[in-house]
């Protein structure tokens, strides 16, 4: 799927005219969920004098025969066959991408708003803590179970009390007395002292964080004893060290404890309210985002350290399919839907059905259909009924659609729909405080003339 993306992208400077132009853009499948747009017309722009001096000069009937035959041989067209290609990114897609955590709005407060902290920053903290469990490991020869080390102090207090040496927090580890529980009378008061590196998203309450260790028979914390490097026979990358749950698991940070793994649990029984992806740290001190909706046997091999069975991969082929951007692609001859097909061959054989005359090609949540013999749309399963059903258009596509009417290629962002995702992306920009100002970003190019200028920015 990837490969097709890529080789439609080059469409922009490969293709040449194939007939007349159909009024209907395909953005009319675009409706209000949708954040950034890319729409090119092919046709138009090799019959520009431009391209067609550029063929000429590169030898024409090289690019026919190689590049052509290079693009159909990927997709199954000949890309003088599309009059217009549209790839499109929703907001979940968008921020799904950049693995960037998708706002949600909640009743935490008396707003009604809870916006879930800056993923990124999230991030950093867990990379500190795991860096802290690994020195603690280099000191001790072992980690902290989830109440402490193997000693006559084990069960008072919370493994990332332990760690407190380690995250440059020694004047406050002092202050504890371990041999003392961690709601004593001299403990208890620390609790409001909690470092900034356990707050998580969501939490509210002054000294907790949803910020765990998961416990239980063959996990790294199983409360039996401090874990060993050599103990964790399925590989460090492939375990859970620290997990991210949800507000609704938020825990004293003192006390001590984790996440009780049951056996074949799925992640958000375990985890409570996570969004669609939940944080974590490896063992080997990484951190990683997996989808909640994960099934058990793949949480479970991520959660034991000794089952000896292989993860299989960073995601499943479902995960992976189902936030692949949407592709809209319109034809000025009847598509050759066979041909098309081929390009999802790796996502494994679909589930096909037809429903009022609409053939649906599934591949583990990203579905492919053919509207009509000129039309196909290739989207994730969610996002789909929307584009086909839903009509409402923001004044965003609107203006894209307008735009790509009279324009060769067209690339536009609603920027005010995405105000979390051009936080994350901008804030290492120069100028970024005037980018986040802006509401509508829109970039075109015109190399058949119909317009004044070559390129625009609007």
């Amino acid at each position: 799927m990837l490969r097709f993306l890529s080789v439609l992208t080059s469409v922009v400077c490969l293709s040449s005219i194939g007939g007349a132009q159909q009024t209907t853009s395909v953005l009319s499948h675009a409706n209000a969920d949708i954040r950034a747009a890319f729409v090119v017309r092919p046709a138009s722009i090799v019959g520009s004098k431009i391209v067609q001096n550029m063929m000429t000069a590169a030898d024409e009937k090289t690019l026919r025969t190689d590049l052509f035959s290079e693009f159909q041989g990927a997709i199954g067209l000949d890309p003088r066959q599309i009059e217009e290609l549209a790839i499109i990114l929703d907001q979940r897609t968008l921020y799904s991408m950049a693995e960037i955590e998708m706002p949600r709005r909640g009743t935490e407060s008396k707003e009604g708003t809870d916006i879930l902290a800056r993923l990124n920053e999230q991030k950093n903290r867990l990379k500190q803590i795991g860096l802290a469990l690994h020195n603690f490991y280099e000191t001790h020869g072992t980690f902290p179970d989830y109440d402490g080390l193997n000693n006559a102090d084990k069960g008072k207090l919370s493994w990332r009390v332990f760690l407190l040496p380690f995250l440059d927090e020694q004047a406050l580890f002092e202050q504890f007395k371990l041999d003392e529980p961690w709601d004593s009378e001299n403990n208890k008061p620390l609790i409001e002292k909690m470092p900034a590196v356990f707050r998580t998203p969501g939490v509210k309450e002054k000294g907790k964080t949803s910020l765990h260790v998961i416990t239980g028979r063959d996990t790294i914390f199983s409360g039996d004893g401090a874990a060993k490097m050599q103990s964790i026979t399925d590989g460090t990358s492939n375990t859970i060290m620290t997990v991210v749950a949800g507000p609704d698991k938020a825990e004293t940070w003192t006390k001590p404890g984790g996440l009780k793994y049951k056996p074949d649990g799925l992640p958000k029984e375990l985890l409570g309210d996570v969004a669609e992806q939940f944080l974590f740290g490896r063992a080997d001190g990484s951190v990683s985002m997996e989808p909640s909706s994960m099934d058990a046997d793949e949480f479970r091999r991520m959660v034991l350290i000794n089952d000896g069975e292989p993860l299989h991969g960073p995601t499943t082929i479902k995960e992976r399919t189902a936030h692949l951007p949407t592709v809209l692609i319109r034809g000025n001859t009847p598509l050759d839907q066979q041909a098309l097909l081929t390009t999802f061959q790796g996502a494994g054989t679909p589930i096909k059905r037809t429903t009022d005359g609409v053939t649906y090609y599934e591949y583990n949540g990203y579905i492919v259909c053919f509207p009509n013999q000129r039309v196909g749309i290739a989207a994730p399963a969610d996002l789909l009924p929307r584009l086909l059903q839903n009509k409402q258009q923001s004044p965003f596509i609107k203006e894209v659609a307008d735009l790509s009417a009279d324009h060769d290629v067209v690339c536009g962002i609603d920027i005010k729909g995405i105000p979390e995702f051009m936080e994350e992306t901008t804030g290492q920009l120069p100028m970024a405080g005037i980018i986040q100002k802006i509401k509508t970003l829109k970039l075109t190019t015109d190399l058949s003339g119909k317009t004044k200028y070559l390129h625009g920015l609007r």
